[in-house]
């Protein structure tokens, strides 16, 4: 009898080729770049022992490139991995939420196009927490680390002011949304288990 490879594991098979990694890594390092350049004015306007929880989506996406680089040589790191995941799936999902419950301010403030990229690639970027979720795992040594960071990032962001600027005073929604998306990012590792 002929089975069928089920359309995932071959779509996973795909992703796990060196070429394919490298090509992942290649897109993040993009969208890192354009993170850090997007997070310039408010980077240098807070003190530098800040600048670690000020470019959240970047930081997250810098994680993935080295996930995919390292996976693509045949290494791994626990800990990168985790804030790989929980860093793009949390950050993802908060941007796709902040730039649709505030987008008089979002959609105002910048020509369409880079509304529109700003939101499809941190679609992006949750989309891939998923595929990095599949084809890792996490020790619970880099889970509680991973965990405990995007914990303490939120109270930083959100004692301190640092979070993105939304341009609003109105930040409640915001920092809930925040909240329930490191809790639901660190379930959903935690579910997905340990080596």
């Amino acid at each position: 009898m002929n089975q069928k490879i089920p359309e995932w594991q071959t779509l996973k098979e795909t992703l796990m080729e060196k070429d394919t990694l490298l090509d992942l890594a290649a897109i993040n390092v993009a969208g890192t770049a354009f993170g850090f350049f997007f997070y310039q004015e408010q980077l240098a306007a807070n003190p530098i022992q800040l600048w670690p929880f000020i470019p959240d989506s970047p930081l997250a996406t810098l994680f993935a490139v080295l996930t995919f680089a390292f996976i693509a040589h045949d290494k791994r790191n626990n800990l990168v991995e985790a804030l790989a995941v929980i860093g793009n799936l949390k950050y993802g999902l908060w941007t796709v939420f902040v730039l649709i419950y505030y987008h008089e301010i979002f959609y105002a403030g910048n020509p369409l196009w880079m509304y529109l990229f700003l939101l499809l690639s941190h679609v992006g970027m949750a989309a891939q927490a998923l595929i990095i979720l599949d084809i890792t795992k996490t020790d619970i040594k880099a889970f509680i680390a991973a965990s405990s960071w995007f914990i303490i990032n939120d109270l930083v962001d959100y004692t301190l002011g640092i979070h993105t600027r939304l341009y609003t005073p109105e930040n409640g929604p915001a920092m809930i949304a925040a909240g329930i998306l490191t809790a639901a990012s660190i379930i959903i590792l935690y579910l997905r288990g340990f080596r």
